[in-house]
Formats: structure tokens, C-alpha cells, sequence
């Protein structure tokens, strides 16, 4: 894998721009929307799960929410998949004092915000889980 700040990050089977936000998967525990073909994000998630603040649950959006730990990451995949029940659970489990610290990535290979602009996406979710927004293309 290889890291320059200025190009692309490039991977086994993805890259992401701007490569300079790679970083803050490593120093923050911001929560990431990462948008792409699902075997891009494959990758990705790959790559950098060794940099993730363990432990880290690895899930579908659509299960039931796991009780993922005060201090870990949530991985979330397919989070354009929700309805909006499955939404607004998300968004009170969120809103959990207990979760704060919890890194949530989310992987979608729908743009977010176009379900955003329609209207079937929530907005507040939208811009909970988008804190840092990683779009990874396949190789």
C-alpha cells in the first residue's frame, strides 16, 4: 500500500481520495462514510482494520445493533440498505451516551446524500455517520 499526500491512496483493489484524510483513521475516532463498489470497500476495510481501535464489530446496517463496546469500532455495512425504522434505531443508538466513543465506519455503494435529497435517508443520520467521507474505486 502506498501513502502519498499528494495523489491518490492506493491499495489492493481500491484507492481513495484525498488521500490526505487517511490519517485520520488512525489519530481520530471520527466517524466514516466510505462510498463505493462493494469490493473496493472490501478492500479497503481490509486495509485498515489493523489501524482500528479495537475490538471491532464487523456488521450488517441492517442487523439488529450489536452492543458494541464504550472504546471499539462498528463497522456497518450496506447502510444504504436501511429503511427508515432501521434509520432512526441506528440514530438513538448513536445518541447513547455509552456509544460516544464508539468509531462507527459505514460502507455504502449508494451515494448518500442523492437518498438524502430524495428523501429516503435521514439527514441528521446522513451527517451523523459522515463525518469523514472516504470514496474508494475499484483498480
Amino acid at each position: 500500500m502506498t501513502f502519498d499526500s499528494n495523489r491518490s491512496t492506493q491499495g489492493p483493489g481500491f484507492r481513495v481520495q484525498p488521500a490526505d484524510e487517511w490519517l485520520a483513521i488512525r489519530t481520530l475516532r471520527a466517524n466514516l462514510l466510505v462510498s463505493g463498489p462493494r469490493e473496493a470497500t472490501r478492500a479497503f476495510i481490509v486495509a485498515v482494520t489493523p489501524h482500528l481501535h479495537e475490538p471491532v464489530y464487523d456488521d450488517s446496517a441492517c442487523d439488529a445493533l450489536p452492543v458494541a463496546p464504550a472504546d471499539g469500532t462498528l463497522i456497518l455495512r450496506d447502510v444504504d440498505a436501511l429503511d427508515r425504522e432501521q434509520q432512526q434505531r441506528l440514530l438513538r443508538w448513536l445518541a447513547e451516551p455509552q456509544h460516544g466513543l464508539t468509531q462507527v465506519i459505514s460502507l455504502t455503494a449508494t451515494r448518500l446524500y442523492g437518498l438524502v435529497q430524495a428523501g429516503t435517508f435521514s439527514e441528521q443520520l446522513y451527517y451523523r455517520l459522515n463525518v469523514i467521507q472516504f470514496d474508494v474505486l475499484s483498480d
